[in-house]
This record gives structure tokens, sequence and C-alpha cells, in this order.
């Protein structure tokens, strides 16, 4: 981690710890962001055509959806990734962008899925 001096509430994390830090080939992400939702929904309806029972996969088996950001580091690598872990989950990167610029360095977003059975967290 960079050499800051770090002030108030200690709860608050700063940044990715670098321990931590998703690991995308050709990619150095600086933001990730995690959506939670069940893998598995399914709902009865009645005669009136409303919902009268519902379910859902229990927590331990939710699905999750992701995207991320942050610089090219190396175009044929980031072309070629297609998953990488993060916190004991296994996550498939299913859509790959990239941003040029002409003021900036060349940027990429990703953006995919996590299933709690697939991969590291299986």
């Amino acid at each position: 981690m960079p050499d800051f001096t770090k002030f108030g509430d200690p709860q608050y994390k700063w940044a990715f710890e670098d321990a931590a830090a998703p690991v995308v080939a050709g990619m150095k992400i600086t933001e990730l962001n995690l959506d939670t939702e069940p893998e598995f929904t399914a709902e009865a309806m009645n005669e009136n055509g409303l919902v009268a029972a519902f379910v859902k996969s229990g927590a331990d088996k939710d699905k999750k959806n992701f995207s991320a950001s942050g610089f090219i580091l190396d175009a044929d690598d980031l072309l070629a990734s297609e998953s990488f872990q993060f916190r004991n989950r296994f996550y498939i990167i299913l859509k790959k962008g990239e941003k040029y610029n002409h003021r900036d360095f060349q940027k990429c977003d990703i953006s995919g899925v996590s299933y709690a059975l697939i991969g590291a967290g299986a």
C-alpha cells in the first residue's frame, strides 16, 4: 500500500489493500463494484395474477454481479482474460471495454458474474 498517513475512524478501509486487490491480466483495477442478488427466484401467482408465494435461494448461494474499471497495462492480455478471484470467489468476465482519450492514460471496464458453486468459492 502507498505511504499515507490516515486520520479518523479506523473502521474505514482505504482503497484496495495490496494483498486483497483483484488481479486481472492486462489491467490495473482502480474501482470494483459488487452487487449481490439471489441466484434463483420463483413465484406462484393466484387466479388474479398476483404473487401469492415467493422463494429465493439462500444467502450462502447468492450470485454476485460485478463491474470494474481501471488502467490498461497490456491490451492483448486484457482481451485474453476470462476470469479472476477476489475474496475467495471466482468471477467470470463477460464484457470488456476500452477507453481512449487524447489527454489521459488508456482505461478499461470489465463486467461479469460470480456463482457460489463455480470456481474458488465452491
